[in-house]
């Protein structure tokens, strides 16, 4: 055999490893989610369909992403607070509101230590504001998934 032969035989094994390892590296296994993480996500789906006519930050699915509490907020409900959608952002901010009150174990809107503990950890993780500039609500964000890191 020719060295010429040689040559492109090698080159066509470097080509076709090469092609296989970059497919590999591609290709991540997915890891099982488990039911909730996959209620969550479908929930989140869902985040802007059908919103109250009166209070249209409020739709059933976040609604039921509230009743689910912190782990609808590890499973995705934070990401939305960087979202580029403004009512997806609203709707998570009222998503988040909620679950840090429960978290906090807050009784009633209306009491006032209940009230004031739940603003000084709100100012504490940048007071988010659906509306406010990204580099804010990347700010926040930062801290709340810490927070929610510690929960």
């Amino acid at each position: 055999m020719s060295n010429y032969k040689l040559l492109i035989i090698s080159l066509l094994i470097s080509l076709t490893l090469a092609l296989c390892l970059s497919f590999l590296i591609k290709v991540k296994p997915k890891i099982a989610s488990s039911p909730l993480e996959d209620r969550v996500k479908l929930l989140i789906d869902d985040i802007n369909k059908n919103p109250n006519k009166l209070q249209t930050q409020l739709t059933p699915a976040g609604g039921m992403l509230i009743d689910i509490g912190t782990p609808s907020l590890k499973f995705g409900v934070l990401e939305l607070l960087l979202s580029s959608d403004q009512d997806t952002r609203r709707r998570a901010e009222v998503v988040l509101r909620q679950v840090s009150w429960d978290v906090l174990g807050g009784r009633a809107w209306n009491d006032p230590e209940d009230k004031a503990r739940w603003e000084s950890l709100w100012k504490s993780n940048g007071s988010y504001g659906w509306g406010a500039s990204y580099e804010s609500r990347k700010d926040s964000y930062e801290k709340w998934k810490s927070w929610l890191e510690q929960q």
